[in-house]
């Protein structure tokens, strides 16, 4: 919280008059670095918090140098200290990935029930790897959001059908994220089999699956490594067929 009190402050302090936003914009030419206003946080969205730490953090090699040459202390109770900023930036991660999350779901002119799953698992790992490194005061936040997320969305979100049939229909990722809870796949494979049954009956595919493991890419989200690990498993099945001998080849 004090951390994130002295972000707000500061964007009221270099808004609060020409001189501070000068002195600003003249950091960031001597550290070459993009001037751009701190972006002052509201009541109203939560999201314009992160905005106002990321635009904090963008500005660190600034502030940094104003703080360093502050003869007079103007800036000293706004500008945050080394252990702050890499708080700051811990911090932000979480908050990024929860924004891009919010953001998918309160689209109105497309589709957006089928990144509710994708989105919650990126969200679940993310809180839980912070919660693991035991950073000074981001763990334990992560770990109260996390229950908090889980409370409102129990397992990403796969206690819902309709959830989980998006998920499983949506052509990015095609249900790869239900097989990580077990059971839930094939009980929505079936679902949506009985669904279609109403209308058509043809009989339903079979899954091919395979334990081998492609090589993890850590800049990619869960929900995307999993996704590369199902491609990896039909891509494996689909070698396999091609290469088996035709009836009659011997």
């Amino acid at each position: 919280d004090d951390a994130m009190d002295k972000c707000h402050d500061l964007a009221t302090h270099v808004r609060r008059s020409e001189f501070n936003k000068n002195e600003l914009k003249n950091a960031c030419e001597e550290t070459e670095t993009n001037f751009r206003m701190p972006k002052l946080p509201n009541k109203t969205r939560w999201n314009s918090k992160e905005e106002n730490v990321s635009t904090t953090i963008d500005l660190k090699p600034p502030l940094q140098r104003i703080s360093q040459h502050d003869t007079e202390q103007t800036w000293l109770e706004v500008i945050p200290n080394a252990a702050e900023f890499q708080l700051l930036e811990s911090l932000v991660e979480i908050l990024e990935r929860v924004k891009v999350a919010s953001k998918l779901w309160e689209g109105d002119t497309k589709p957006t029930i089928q990144h509710v799953i994708p989105e919650l698992f990126d969200i679940k790992d993310t809180l839980e790897r912070k919660h693991r490194r035991r950073e000074r005061y981001v763990s334990v936040f992560a770990r109260e959001l996390l229950k908090l997320i889980e409370e409102r969305f129990p397992k990403c979100g796969t206690e819902s059908k309709w959830n989980c049939i998006a998920h499983l229909l949506d052509p990015e990722y095609r249900g790869v994220c239900l097989k990580q809870f077990p059971g839930v796949y094939e009980r929505t494979r079936r679902e949506i089999i009985r669904m279609g049954a109403l209308y058509e009956n043809v009989p339903a595919p079979a899954v091919v699956v395979t334990m081998e493991e492609p090589e993890v890419d850590e800049n990619l989200s869960r929900a995307q490594r999993v996704k590369r690990r199902a491609a990896h498993t039909v891509s494996a099945g689909s070698t396999e067929r091609a290469q088996a001998p035709r009836r009659g080849d011997c």
